[in-house]
């Protein structure tokens, strides 16, 4: 994290002063918003400050609401993944600060899918030949909900004997839900792929029949998921999504379109309804992809971005 040091504001004065900037872009809102009062004294006269989503949480703690607050005091443009982090932070900010929403994008020429005897040779590589594979594709954390999911295993597999969760990812939930699928008896039937590397993310995706990550606020919404690159990075990939009706996460699928809103009650439900109904995955699956390329294209978020720099003459 880049911290508003003295050091870093000399640092920051030095480029000003060779670049003859008159802008400034903060990838971060907090805590970096601390300087806009002094770059406006060096005659910075537009200041832009993304969100990412954590500040739904920090906006919920006293003295991280505190910090949010004094770093938008002076920004001119502030950024939000969805409306309900808009929602959550935005009664802290100055009323003269500007909300625009600027959501993540994907590229669809690296996100597509595959034709079917390209996606059986990957399930092939993968020792998943002939396996139904539901994915899920994450850090691992508990509120991205895959314990959920192997919950549900038991029951499904009555119907799908050849289902099999795929989860891929590291990070700190992944001992839980090992531990988990051994006292369930399900080794057999979900598989742990670990990190995986950007090259590889389009081949993994393309493993699924179904994506679903069901994830779900905790302590109070201290602990919630802001939107989901990974929704759309599968419906990039033409699959059906199965997203948790929980935080920015709502907002990253379309649902009965491009597949479904889920939590604990309807998740076996839905995961069984998509199961069953070929036609249905189809169809979500090719409006997700047409929803991604028409909405979340890299040149339209650029364009956004670049609208919001140049506001400076304005």
């Amino acid at each position: 994290m880049l911290l508003p040091t003295p050091r870093r504001m000399r640092e920051i004065k030095r480029i000003i002063r060779k670049y003859e900037c008159d802008q400034v872009l903060f990838g971060a809102l907090a805590p970096l918003g601390l300087l806009s009062k002094a770059l406006k004294r060096l005659g910075i006269s537009n200041i832009v400050a993304i969100t990412h989503g954590h500040e739904a949480g920090w906006a919920k703690i006293p003295l991280l609401r505190l910090l949010l607050k004094l770093s938008a005091k002076n920004v001119d443009v502030i950024t939000y993944l969805t409306q309900y982090t808009k929602d959550q932070f935005s009664p802290l900010l100055n009323s003269k600060s500007k909300l625009v929403q600027l959501t993540p994008a994907v590229d669809p020429s690296q996100f597509m899918p595959v034709g079917n005897a390209e996606k059986a040779k990957l399930k092939k590589n993968y020792d998943l030949a002939d396996k139904f594979v539901l994915l899920g594709l994450s850090r691992l954390m508990p509120r991205k909900g895959f314990d959920s999911v192997i919950k549900v295993l038991p029951s499904l597999l009555k119907d799908f004997p050849n289902l099999i969760f795929v989860i891929a990812g590291g990070g700190p939930d992944q001992v839980r839900l090992t531990k988990l699928v051994r006292r369930m008896n399900l080794n057999d039937h979900v598989k742990f792929l670990g990190s995986i590397p950007y090259q590889d993310l389009s081949d993994v995706y393309n493993l699924g029949d179904v994506f679903v990550m069901p994830c779900r606020s905790r302590f109070a919404g201290l602990d919630i998921e802001g939107f989901g690159i990974v929704y759309l990075e599968a419906a990039a990939t033409q699959l059906p999504v199965l997203a948790g009706n929980s935080g920015g996460a709502v907002e990253a699928v379309i649902p009965g379109v491009t597949g479904e809103l889920v939590d604990s009650n309807n998740l076996f439900a839905e995961i069984h309804k998509l199961l069953s109904s070929q036609q249905l995955r189809e169809d979500y699956g090719q409006a997700g992809r047409n929803w991604i390329i028409q909405n979340f294209s890299i040149s339209a978020r650029g364009e956004t971005l670049r609208n919001l720099l140049e506001q400076r003459s304005k």
